[in-house]
């Protein structure tokens, strides 16, 4: 993966999962779990798997900000 998270971007995601709902769980790759607190520290070691959720969530939050100047025109 090329593109370089933004560093402010990983205290952004932080505090999203935080916000999730102590018993969430996310489901990624071949029906593995992680849990709020698993995530969490993985996005705070900032792993393979942390990455991955970065790069999930940036993508969401790109995709949105294209969605929302396409619905302006």
């Amino acid at each position: 993966m090329t593109d370089k998270i933004p560093e402010s971007f990983w205290d952004v995601l932080k505090a999203r999962y935080k916000e999730m709902p102590k018993d969430g769980v996310i489901l990624i790759g071949a029906g593995e779990e992680l849990t709020k607190a698993k995530a969490l520290e993985e996005i705070e070691k900032r792993s393979e798997v942390g990455e991955l959720l970065a790069r999930i969530e940036l993508n969401y939050v790109r995709l949105f900000k294209e969605e929302a100047e396409w619905a302006k025109q």
